[in-house]
């Protein structure tokens, strides 16, 4: 039987009551007549695959150590290629330049001078504690000593970074601070202050991913096309309708190249239902399947998270570990929830 006119605006009257608690709707079975009910089981799950995000292989933020010249070089001879990985305290580059031999004496004299003038500046503290000498003359050695101390701060600023100094050929060799991996830019000389290289260590080379700043789960690990890395924390700050994730530290089983951008599939660990595509049906906007209990079908709402194949990865507030979906008349069944074909 055609529904009627009347029928049709009755039926939109009772959506809006029916919607929001359409997961407490129940339907017997037999007013489906003699079409089939067929039923699928819900399977529970605990993580998901969702879509693909980009991510970039970079260090955190401020993570690097940058070392710089404090005289002008003429010449800079890498050791390590870009993207290489060193060790702590390995030699990984050298300075050389006339400059580089006036520094190293000057240095050494700078140096030879504080030890003296500490050793003076500790014999007169005892002095003048005893009251030995006066205070207008401990000012004034110990103003001389804290300026050569602040003078040879900046060159230990440098000289914690020299595995050696080469007297035969005038040559600074650099070490490594930690492990990681060495950054640098072709160039063919270095003036004074500038930047020679940065060491990124190891612990700070991540993947940086992408997210759209209207997802609200964030994954626990992502997979690249060689390894799985988990998600160590998210930043809060959104950028260009994205938000960044950083994951763990990336190793060598990843086979990726330092500023590489991929795609990274992302995984979700979160109690959600896998379901037929066929089970599913909208009402007013939100996704709903039908769940046989007994004689009847009882609607339950549900947020679809992905897909997988042939099957819709959902969320629920009821829990629908071991339900039935209907999965065959779930249009007729919708019909007869508004109404309809009764």
């Amino acid at each position: 039987m055609k529904p009627t006119f009347a029928t049709i605006l009755t039926a939109i009257g009772v959506l809006f009551s029916i919607a929001s608690n359409a997961q407490e709707h129940t339907i017997a079975a037999e007013k489906l007549g003699m079409l089939t009910a067929n039923v699928e089981a819900v399977e529970q799950i605990s993580t998901y695959s969702g879509h693909p995000l980009t991510a970039q292989m970079t260090p955190l933020t401020g993570q690097g150590y940058t070392i710089r010249t404090p005289f002008n070089l003429w010449r800079v001879e890498f050791l390590k290629m870009p993207g290489e990985q060193v060790k702590k305290e390995e030699a990984f580059v050298e300075l050389m330049g006339p400059e580089a031999h006036h520094y190293y004496e000057q240095y050494q004299l700078k140096k030879t001078l504080f030890e003296q003038t500490e050793l003076f500046y500790e014999n007169n503290r005892k002095l003048f504690d005893k009251k030995a000498i006066g205070e207008q003359a401990w000012l004034e050695i110990n103003k001389q000593y804290v300026a050569l101390k602040l003078e040879m701060g900046e060159y230990h600023h440098f000289f914690d970074y020299v595995h050696h100094f080469d007297e035969v050929r005038d040559v600074f060799v650099l070490k490594a601070p930690a492990d990681g991996m060495v950054r640098y830019s072709a160039f063919e000389k270095v003036s004074e202050g500038e930047e020679i290289a940065s060491i990124i260590p190891s612990n700070a080379v991540r993947l940086m991913v992408s997210l759209p700043s209207t997802q609200t789960s964030i994954p626990s690990s992502v997979q690249t096309q060689n390894c799985r890395l988990k998600i160590d924390f998210a930043e809060t700050v959104i950028n260009q309708f994205y938000k960044r994730i950083w994951t763990e530290p990336v190793d060598d089983s990843c086979n990726l190249s330092f500023g590489e951008i991929v795609s990274v599939t992302p995984e979700y660990a979160t109690t959600a239902f896998l379901v037929s595509k066929t089970a599913l049906f909208d009402l007013q906007g939100n996704s709903y399947i039908w769940i046989k209990q007994g004689n009847n079908f009882s609607s339950v709402k549900v947020e679809i998270l992905t897909s997988a194949n042939d099957k819709l990865v959902v969320s629920s507030k009821t829990s629908l570990s071991g339900a039935m979906a209907l999965t065959s008349s779930v249009s007729a069944m919708q019909g007869i929830l508004m109404g309809l074909g009764e």
